[in-house]
């Protein structure tokens, strides 16, 4: 490598043409090879189509100017293989060789030009300039020479970044330095071959910006298309040539798309199938754009659907679903009439929500209710069979409800902490707090006795309840109360559930005796008396399910279970609950709409639901009780519902 320097400075003297040359090549070629990361950059542009602003080139119908595929056109002419000018040579920068200082502030200058990227640029103040120029005068410099590979070897890494991402120009730049001064002649061929090659290519893709500008397209073989495709035969990875006919076919898709919103669909399925012939992807351009041509036919049914909406926003059902077959009868297919059907059920059995849904009401504070859920509409038959173990004659006859109209049942038990929102927004004073007691769970005895100063502020042993606990030591009164105030405050008519309600959305579409089968459970799926449970004081049931411990001897968080089918949490266990029925000893005459059976006056209510304390034959789903109206236990809470009418 010294030796091709020596030899190249020697030639100096007497090649001042070579020094104009490089002058020139300075000027062609200022672009150079910039840094890796600058490189990494730089990546090739779609070309800009004419007509982008309305012009639309020879593709627009009508124009008379298009080339259309089987004419004959002259191919475009061979490109010949240019060759990359030769004859580099630095530019020496002048300085007192005989002064050591001199040399050092060179290769110190030419070690920053290395480490700040200035490899080949700008004369004179270049690491390849630098180095160069202190061999000249010192040709046995260790560090010179050093530097110099250093930097040739960083001027190969450039080249084979510049193949790597087709940055022909910059390949072109530094390939005469190369030739010149890298010893290694099959890197060197390499190198010159794809710029050469580049070249080609670049005369291609100056052919096919051409034919662009003049609106050939897609169509010939002097269509930007087709010299695209030559230049792709040429490098099948080109970057430049692949965002050009990713370019036409958008271009064209967009054509198809404008078409079709003037209604000309088979024009518009036209130019989506030359679309889809230009790049690799046609398939699943025009799968896209027919879709897109799909949405546009049902443009003016999506707008019917839409005023459809709007009516059942309204909770305007009747004309929402006249809306609906209008649409129809322009769009039949279109996606969204399915929704508008579901809607108009909704709003005709829910009030506008969904089977299902979750939903919470505003309260007059700006707070929320407790958390609904929609119980969809269907039938049962209430009560159970007369064959079915432990069934009591209170259970039947048994017979069929209907429900035309949908509910909401709460998610859960009332809480601890939503019945004190409604203590401390009324004032209101429970019946236990009149009378100064109830009843708790002794654990001293294992049996309820009455205890003073016990409230719905207490669990079933008398301690402090966590708001999560179902707030108990409530009567019938008492959870009416709270159903008033939260349909007061809310605006929405909240109520006690019909036994009806409880018992169809506690069997959630089962028949059997349990919700879950006709026998025992298999794992703990309620909080009720089970073998495995222990009290504090580690006293167990006499009368349990076998084989289970569900983790609680008393009161459970609510929500401790999974949900029944319906969505709907503890209606069997924790604790039972007060529903809005009197009290009648059998169903005969019994409402079939799932309506409460209220006599005026009545002081026995029904209790559904089992408790934490309950064993298995009240555990079933057709169990009930008789309780006097009066009555706190700590066992028995209640659930809020709510009528579903109107928006």
């Amino acid at each position: 490598m010294i030796r091709r320097v020596i030899s190249i400075l020697i030639a100096l003297a007497g090649c001042a043409v070579l020094y104009s040359w490089w002058q020139r090549g300075q000027e062609t070629l200022s672009g150079g090879l910039t840094p890796p990361a600058t490189v990494l950059a730089d990546r090739p542009e779609a070309p800009v189509f004419p007509g982008d602003e309305g012009d639309d080139g020879d593709d627009d119908p009508g124009t008379g100017a298009v080339a259309v595929e089987g004419e004959p056109h002259d191919t475009p002419e061979p490109v010949a293989s240019p060759v990359p000018e030769a004859g580099w040579a630095p530019t020496l920068v002048e300085f007192d060789h005989s002064d050591r200082n001199g040399v050092t502030v060179i290769l110190q200058r030419a070690d920053a030009a290395l480490a700040q990227g200035r490899l080949f640029r700008p004369p004179g103040d270049n690491a390849v300039d630098l180095f160069v120029s202190v061999l000249a005068a010192a040709p046995g410099n260790a560090r010179a020479r050093a530097g110099l590979e250093r930097t040739l070897e960083r001027l190969a890494a450039d080249m084979e970044s510049a193949m790597s991402l087709g940055d022909y120009p910059g390949g072109r730049a530094v390939l005469p330095i190369l030739e010149q001064l890298h010893e290694g002649p099959a890197d060197v061929a390499r190198w010159r071959a794809w710029v050469v090659a580049g070249e080609a290519q670049r005369v291609l893709l100056e052919q096919a910006s051409a034919a662009v500008e003049r609106g050939r397209l897609d169509r010939g073989n002097r269509s930007a298309r087709a010299i695209y495709q030559q230049v792709l035969e040429l490098e099948p990875g080109n970057l430049t040539a692949q965002a050009g006919l990713a370019a036409i076919r958008d271009r064209l898709l967009t054509q198809a798309l404008a078409r079709g919103e003037e209604g000309a669909f088979e024009e518009a399925e036209a130019l989506i199938d030359r679309a889809a012939a230009v790049t690799p992807d046609a398939r699943l351009a025009l799968e896209e754009a027919r879709t897109a041509l799909v949405e546009q036919r049902n443009h003016i049914g999506a707008v019917l659907l839409s005023q459809a909406h709007q009516r059942l926003d309204e909770g305007q059902a009747d004309a929402a679903e006249a809306t609906l077959e209008q649409a129809l009868a322009i769009a039949p297919d279109h996606v969204g009439a399915g929704l508008v059907r579901e809607r108009i059920r909704n709003v005709r059995l829910y009030a506008g929500y969904g089977e299902g849904e979750r939903f919470r009401d505003a309260l007059g504070d700006g707070s929320s209710g407790p958390v609904m859920v929609v119980v969809p509409v269907g039938s049962f038959l209430m009560g159970s069979p007369e064959s079915e173990a432990g069934r009591r004659n209170n259970e039947g006859p048994r017979f069929r409800v209907r429900f035309d109209q949908g509910f909401a049942l709460a998610e859960s038990e009332t809480t601890v902490g939503a019945f004190r929102l409604f203590v401390e927004a009324t004032g209101y004073r429970t019946h236990a707090e009149r009378e100064g007691r109830s009843s708790v769970y002794d654990e001293r005895s294992g049996s309820m006795r009455e205890r003073a100063r016990i409230n719905w502020r207490h669990d079933e042993t008398g301690r402090a309840a966590p708001d999560t606990y179902p707030v108990v030591h409530v009567d019938w009164d008492d959870a009416v109360a709270y159903a008033t105030w939260l349909a007061e405050s809310t605006g929405k008519p909240y109520r006690l559930p019909s036994e009806a309600e409880f018992e169809y959305a506690l069997r959630a579409g089962s028949a059997t005796a349990y919700p879950w089968g006709a026998g025992p459970p298999k794992q703990a799926v309620a909080n009720v008396s089970s073998a495995g449970d222990r009290s504090r004081s580690r006293r167990e049931w006499s009368n349990a399910f076998p084989d289970i411990d569900d983790g609680h001897f008393g009161i459970a968080p609510v929500r401790s279970y999974a949900a029944n089918a319906f969505g709907i949490h503890d209606l069997v266990g924790n604790v039972s609950e007060w529903v809005e029925d009197c009290w009648h000893s059998t169903y005969s005459r019994a409402p079939s709409d799932g309506q409460a059976w209220v006599n005026p006056g009545c002081s026995r209510r029904v209790v559904r639901g089992s408790s934490w304390a309950s064993g298995p034959d009240q555990v079933r789903a057709a169990y009930r009780m008789n309780i006097e109206a009066a009555t706190t236990s700590p066992r028995v809470g209640f659930r809020v519902a709510r009528h579903l009418a109107g928006p």
